[in-house]
């Protein structure tokens, strides 16, 4: 992981994230449901919050960069993934628009914001 190209080329707007916004900056994949962080950045003074270690994978779980890696898998696998009622509380769906309207206004606005927990319960 050290290696990798999208790695490297996000770090350095990821350190200047941080360090404008005093807050860490981490790095999501999609990983077959779930979520891995693959690199973050702390900021001098951070704020306090829980952000995962790098490698730690977590369950797509309604943090904001689950609903925001979900907005932009296949349609096909939205479907299957978050489809049924007990999904949409998983991924901190509303029940007041469809599932794929608004994983549409999230991939429009380019962010989510979501019942952000770790992998452990934490709030992240």
């Amino acid at each position: 992981m050290r290696t990798s190209p999208l790695k490297l080329q996000a770090a350095p707007v990821m350190r200047e994230v941080a360090r404008t916004h005093a807050a860490t900056a981490a790095l999501f994949v999609w990983d077959r449901g779930w979520v891995l962080c693959v690199d973050r950045q702390t900021p001098a003074q951070p704020a306090r919050a829980e952000v995962p270690a790098v490698g730690v994978r977590s369950r797509a779980n309604g943090s904001a960069a689950a609903k925001v890696l979900l907005a932009h898998r296949p349609l096909s696998e939205i479907r299957t993934m978050a489809g049924g009622e007990d999904a949409r509380k998983t991924y901190g769906l509303s029940t007041s628009q469809s599932v794929e309207e608004q994983l549409h206004r999230i991939r429009t606005r380019g962010f989510a914001t979501g019942r952000e927990q770790g992998h452990d319960g934490a709030p992240m």
